[in-house]
């Protein structure tokens, strides 16, 4: 979720060929994701981190070895079952509380928010980013605009 800026629709909807690898700087390494639209966001994609490509590339790995049936990129179970938004929340709160980020203000999503605060701070376009992000207007960047005035050097 915040190596590409994902909702947990995303991580719930996305799809093995969905991760785009061809073509990136990194040869054999996913570099942008294609993500289905829903009621929310139109079909988009978006660009990955690198360091979130990596283990992403590692999961794919390790999903491969193990034989996962289906479609679904993220699945809860070793059958293919699709993860659902309840476990994707339940999920991603525990691995947030074990890395020692507790449960407080911003939950799951502050890691969607370091995407999108990180993009435009390394120049990336409102527009671009809103893109990523799957808002249809950007009125959804205003929560970024009072936070990040110009480019940082990270």
């Amino acid at each position: 979720m915040r190596g590409a800026g994902l909702t947990p629709g995303d991580v719930h909807a996305i799809c093995i060929d969905g991760v785009f690898v061809a073509g990136g700087k990194v040869p054999g390494l996913p570099w942008k994701l294609a993500l289905p639209g829903n009621g929310n966001s139109p079909a988009r994609e978006t660009p990955i981190a690198e360091w979130a490509a990596r283990v992403l590339a590692q999961w794919m790995e390790v999903r491969a070895s193990q034989g996962v049936p289906g479609t679904v990129l993220f699945p809860s179970t070793l059958s293919g079952k699709p993860l659902s938004h309840a476990a994707c929340y339940k999920v991603c709160k525990a691995v947030l509380h074990n890395a020692g980020m507790g449960d407080d203000t911003g939950g799951i999503f502050k890691l969607r928010h370091t995407f999108a605060l990180r993009q435009l701070a390394d120049g990336k376009s409102e527009t671009e980013v809103a893109r990523w992000l799957g808002f249809m207007d950007l009125s959804g960047m205003n929560r970024y605009r009072k936070t990040v005035k110009m480019p940082v050097d990270l």
